[in-house]
């Protein structure tokens, strides 16, 4: 079964980098952490094992502002529009060390473009160092077991 789930990342200290000419605040997050976490679906169990398997996957996935919707429905930031409209970022540097780590690469002009879009204060809590939870909007193919 495929789902969506939902489970927050912290970002830690957050700083100021320069790629292909634009400018980012790039902050190290841990997005999935192994065990039971909750999320739209309700607890699900992430075994070390997936996680290690998935991590290079991460690299250069899309941060977006909010879940993005297209016409009321839930939509992936590849799909046309989305990312024109919702993003704000990627994710970069993906490692597993017992949890799974990124680094989070905000892109400075869009992340200022959805904060006056959206009515949301983003940019400034990153500059001020606050906490940040952001949603990995993680799709999952989910296997009924007993053990």
């Amino acid at each position: 079964m495929l789902t969506s789930i939902t489970y927050n990342l912290r970002l830690g200290k957050v700083e100021r980098r320069t790629l292909n000419g634009r400018e980012y605040l790039v902050a190290p997050a841990t997005s999935i952490v192994p065990g039971v976490l909750s999320g739209s679906q309700g607890a699900l169990y992430y075994p070390p094992k997936e996680i290690r398997k998935s991590v290079a996957a991460w690299d250069k996935t899309p941060v977006t502002m909010f879940h993005p919707v297209d016409n009321g429905m839930p939509a992936s930031a590849s799909q046309e529009g989305i990312l024109a409209k919702h993003g704000i970022g990627h994710l970069s540097n993906s490692k597993y060390a017992d949890k799974l780590q990124h680094e989070v690469w905000f892109d400075i002009e869009q992340t200022k473009a959805a904060d006056k879009r959206f009515g949301t204060d983003v940019m400034n809590r990153l500059e001020k160092g606050e906490a940040i939870e952001l949603s990995t909007g993680l799709f999952t193919d989910n296997e009924e077991r007993s053990e």
